[in-house]
């Protein structure tokens, strides 16, 4: 029997993407995926997000999209869809209180806010593209690459933005509904450090850095963000006699921001990290590194008990027991077929996700 039900993402042709859209998938009384109920067809799903009954996918293209689906008796059902603002849109934020989707585009990269209708259906949009920057990577830092936005704590309508591409963390505001996001400040971060995810941990930002293998501090104790400092996501491997390259992706924040987790692509781990310091100045400390049993992980999400793990490359969910408070990874539960998996959302609320800034 199951007990409830969980939302997957993947790449259906870019990445060498095996997948066929949103699948949505039935999980047991003991954590495990008992497989698929039913498919939606979408053009590479890459993100997704809960919010106003409704749950909302990313089309990751060229010409990008954002497509609302309602749910029913694990089936979704396309409600509307509306141009994402720019190319390649990877992360989006579902503002309720302003029915509104904030949304980043990848290349070109830009912020773009959404306003999801009544009914579900999603029109206009707004959209801000990114200033120009680059980084010393030239293969992945020729231009700038948005990949999340976060929502400020300081009560304003301000939202963070990660800029892989310039080493950065824009922030924009945003005001109306569908009015083009403002450009407000930017904090460098350290060239070549390549910023995918944050976090927040009381003021202080942590933010994954997907080019130098570092989870990065961001603090605003001076009124502005400013970075003061970094730690290594895991243990150098080599394979062969060679180093092995690693790609930091999904940062998570455990609800009482004791611990963080971030997923190694490459190295093929989540970290475990204590951060129970950091409001108080204080650096991350690693405390642990588990398997992550398959190849690539993209994404990961708690959910009662249980951690699952997105192998983008290994085609696989892995389900581990864990406790997010406690920092603790424990015992594999199951490794489950999936294709090409990239984002992991559960119908009845995620334990959380940095994009909603609940923590993400």
């Amino acid at each position: 029997m199951n007990t409830s039900t969980l939302y997957v993402g993947s790449y259906t042709s870019a990445q060498d993407g095996r997948g066929s859209g949103v699948s949505v998938r039935g999980v047991g009384a003991d954590g495990a995926l008992t497989g698929d109920l039913s498919t939606v067809p979408l053009s590479n799903p890459t993100f997704l997000a809960l919010g106003m009954g409704l749950l909302f996918a990313v089309e990751e293209e060229p010409d990008g999209r954002v497509v609302s689906l309602a749910r029913t008796q694990g089936k979704l059902t396309v409600v509307g869809s509306a141009p994402s603002g720019g190319g390649l849109p990877c992360h989006l934020v579902v503002d309720d209180a302003r029915r509104r989707l904030v949304l980043v585009n990848y290349l070109p990269a830009g912020i773009a806010t959404v306003v999801v209708a009544p009914d579900g259906t999603l029109g206009p949009t707004g959209s801000t593209a990114a200033p120009g920057g680059t980084g010393p990577v030239r293969e992945r830092q020729e231009s700038p690459h948005f990949h999340q936005a976060l929502r400020v704590r300081d009560g304003s309508e301000d939202w963070l933005v990660s800029d892989l591409g310039g080493d950065r963390v824009v922030r924009f505001a945003v005001r109306g509904e569908s009015a083009p996001p403002a450009l407000v400040e930017v904090c460098r971060l350290p060239a070549g450090s390549g910023p995918r995810h944050m976090g927040w941990v009381g003021d202080a930002l942590l933010v994954s850095g997907e080019l130098d293998s570092r989870l990065h501090v961001l603090s605003q104790a001076s009124g502005v963000l400013e970075h003061v400092g970094a730690v290594t996501t895991g243990a150098e491997r080599s394979r062969a006699g060679r180093r092995v390259a690693n790609f930091p992706s999904h940062l998570v924040v455990s609800p009482n921001q004791d611990f963080a987790f971030v997923a190694n692509r490459g190295w093929n781990s989540i970290a475990v990290f204590d951060i129970s310091r950091v409001p108080r100045g204080g650096m991350p400390r690693l405390v642990g590194e588990v398997s992550s049993r398959g190849e690539w992980p993209r994404h990961f999400t708690f959910h009662r008990g249980c951690l699952y793990v997105a192998n983008q490359r290994s085609n696989t969910i892995a389900v581990f027991a864990a406790d997010g408070d406690s920092g603790v990874i424990g015992d594999l539960v199951q490794v489950a077929p999936a294709a090409s998996p990239v984002c992991l959302v559960f119908a009845d609320g995620p334990f959380t996700d940095t994009g909603s800034g609940a923590a993400p």
